[in-house]
C-alpha cells in the first residue's frame, strides 16, 4: 500500500468511514452531512468551535471531486473527507484571523502548504476552528468542552478538538508550540499527533514561535492521525521515515517504554489522571512491552530554562509587524506580547540559547539510546479540564498546569502521540497519556499508539452521543 493508504473495505475508523461513504455516495453528500453534524452539535450546546464556516467553497470543491471517475477517486486517499482547520492555517479564498481582532479578514490567496497536500489527497476544508488568540495560550475558553460545557477544552487548538470530540468532523488540524495539540486532545478525549519538528511544513500559517511551532492532525483515533500525517509529508520526508510499519499491530514484544518517576513530572497528578496512567502502563505490559524506570538527562532540564526566552523572541519577531494593525489583543496575549517586546533576546544571546538547545536535545537522544528505549510514557496533562475562565490565561493557575508536561517536547522537537487513557471515575472527564519518541521515530511512536488504542478505546462525549449525524 502507498503511504496513507488503508484497506477501506475493512477499516472502521471515522476517517476511513467518511472516505468510504464519499466514494460510494459522493463527496458532496458527505460534506453536507458534515454541515448537518456541525449544526446539530452547535445547537445541542453552545460549543462555539467554529470561527467561520465555508459551505459554498466546500460544496464547490466537493462537486469537482464528484466529477472524478472511480479510479481517480481511489487515487485521492482522503476523498471527500471534511476537515476543520485551526484559524492560524491558511485556506485559499478564506480569511485567516487567529481568532483575533488584530487581523483583517481579507481572504488568503493560497492555502498553506500542508492544506495544499491534504486537498490534493481529496480533503475538504469546511471551516476555520477557534484558537486561543494567536495560539498564545493553553486554553480556548470562548469554546466549550463537549464533556461539560462549563469546562475548558484546553488550547490553543481548542476549537479543533471540540469539532472532533463533538462528532462534527472526523479530522481537524491544529498547531503545537507548548502543548496546543496535546492539551485539548487530553481534555476533550481525542487523539492527536505532534510530529518531529520540521517534518510538516509551517509555510502559510501564522506563527507563534517559529522554532517551536508544529502542525499536526487531531482525530478520534491514533490510526487516523497516522494516516493523515503521512499525507502531510513531502515525498522525500516520507522516504526518510520509511513507509513500513515498525511495530506489529497489537504486539509490542521487544518494545521498551520509559517511565519517568521524577516528582516534577508525575508527583502532582489529579487522582483521575494517575488512574489513567496506570491503565495505560498496564495495557502496554499486556501488549508485551517492557516498562523501564527512566530519569531525564540533567542537561535537558537545564537547557529547558531557555524555552520561554526563545519563545518570546520568536513571538516578537512576528508581532512587531502588527504594531499598525487596528484592534486590541486580549489581556493575556497583550501581556505576553509586551513581555516579549521588553525581554526578547538579542541575536547573540538567541544563537547561544539555540546552541544550548541543540546540546540538550543531543543529551536527550543519547539518554534514550543508551537506555534502549523506544518511547517514554507520561500523562499529557496533570489535571482534567478546568472551569472556563473569562480572562484568558492571565492569573489562571490551571493554564500553567495544563502545559506543565507538554512544553518540554516542543523544546526538543520530539514526536509525541497523545491519546485518551479513560474517563476519570471521580470527575467524569477524559484523561490522557502521551508517548514521546526521539526525532524521526514518528512512525514507531504512532504504531505504539495504535497498538495501545486496541486496549484503550477512545471515549465518546455526551454531545457526540446526541448528534445523530456524527457517526463518522
Amino acid at each position: 500500500m502507498r503511504p496513507g493508504e488503508v484497506d477501506e473495505t475493512t477499516a472502521s475508523s471515522p476517517v476511513s468511514a467518511a472516505v468510504r461513504r464519499a466514494r460510494a455516495d459522493g463527496a458532496s453528500s458527505v460534506v453536507r452531512e458534515a454541515y448537518r453534524a456541525i449544526a446539530a452539535a452547535e445547537s445541542s450546546a453552545e460549543l462555539n468551535a467554529w470561527v467561520r464556516l465555508y459551505r459554498g467553497r466546500a460544496l464547490g470543491v466537493s462537486k469537482k471531486l464528484d466529477e472524478l471517475d472511480p479510479s481517480e477517486r481511489r487515487q485521492r486517499l482522503l476523498f471527500g473527507l471534511p476537515v476543520g482547520v485551526k484559524d492560524v492555517i491558511a485556506v485559499s479564498g478564506c480569511p485567516l484571523t487567529a481568532s483575533s481582532d488584530r487581523l483583517h479578514g481579507r481572504p488568503r490567496n493560497e492555502s498553506s502548504l500542508v492544506m495544499k497536500r491534504l486537498e490534493r489527497a481529496g480533503a475538504v476544508a469546511v471551516g476555520h476552528c477557534h484558537t486561543h488568540e494567536f495560539a498564545a495560550g493553553a486554553t480556548t475558553d470562548q469554546c466549550a468542552n463537549p464533556w461539560d460545557v462549563a469546562r475548558s477544552p484546553g488550547g490553543s487548538s481548542g476549537g479543533s478538538a471540540v469539532a472532533v470530540a463533538s462528532g462534527a468532523v472526523p479530522l481537524a488540524l491544529g498547531t503545537d508550540t507548548a502543548g496546543s495539540l496535546r492539551i485539548p486532545a487530553a481534555l476533550c478525549g481525542i487523539s492527536s499527533f505532534k510530529p518531529t519538528y520540521g517534518l510538516v511544513p509551517n509555510q502559510g500559517s501564522i506563527p507563534l514561535a517559529a522554532s517551536f511551532d508544529h502542525i499536526g492532525p487531531m482525530a478520534r483515533e491514533v490510526s487516523d492521525c497516522a494516516r493523515v500525517f503521512m499525507l502531510m509529508l513531502s515525498d522525500s520526508d516520507r522516504h526518510r521515515l520509511g513507509g513500513r510499519r515498525s511495530v506489529p499491530p497489537e504486539d509490542l514484544s521487544g518494545i521498551r517504554i520509559g517511565i519517568c518517576e521524577a516528582p516534577d513530572r508525575t508527583g502532582l497528578l489529579d487522582e483521575d489522571v494517575a488512574t489513567g496512567l496506570v491503565r495505560a502502563s498496564e495495557s502496554l505490559v499486556e501488549l508485551g512491552a517492557e516498562l523501564v524506570s527512566f530519569r531525564f538527562p540533567a542537561d535537558l532540564l537545564e537547557g529547558f530554562a531557555d524555552f520561554m526566552p526563545l519563545l518570546c523572541t520568536d513571538l516578537w519577531r512576528y508581532h512587531r509587524t502588527l504594531t499598525n494593525e487596528p484592534g486590541k489583543y486580549q489581556p493575556d496575549v497583550a501581556a505576553l506580547v509586551n513581555a516579549a517586546a521588553a525581554d526578547h533576546l538579542d541575536a547573540e544571546r538567541y544563537a547561544e540559547a539555540q546552541r544550548r538547545r541543540r546540546r540538550a536535545i543531543a543529551r536527550w537522544e543519547e539518554g534514550m539510546a543508551s537506555a534502549n528505549l523506544n518511547a517514554v510514557l507520561e500523562p499529557t496533562c496533570p489535571i482534567t479540564a478546568p472551569l472556563r475562565a473569562s480572562h484568558g490565561d492571565v492569573g489562571n493557575p490551571a493554564a500553567v498546569s495544563l502545559a506543565a508536561l507538554t512544553a518540554l517536547w516542543d523544546y526538543t522537537g520530539s514526536p509525541v502521540v497523545a491519546l485518551p487513557s479513560g474517563v476519570g471515575p471521580d470527575s467524569g472527564l477524559p484523561t490522557g497519556v502521551s508517548l514521546v519518541g526521539t526525532c524521526d521515530t514518528d512512525l514507531q511512536v504512532l504504531d505504539i499508539g495504535v497498538a495501545l488504542q486496541t486496549l484503550m478505546r477512545p471515549p465518546t462525549s455526551p454531545i457526540a452521543l446526541r448528534v445523530a449525524a456524527s457517526a463518522w
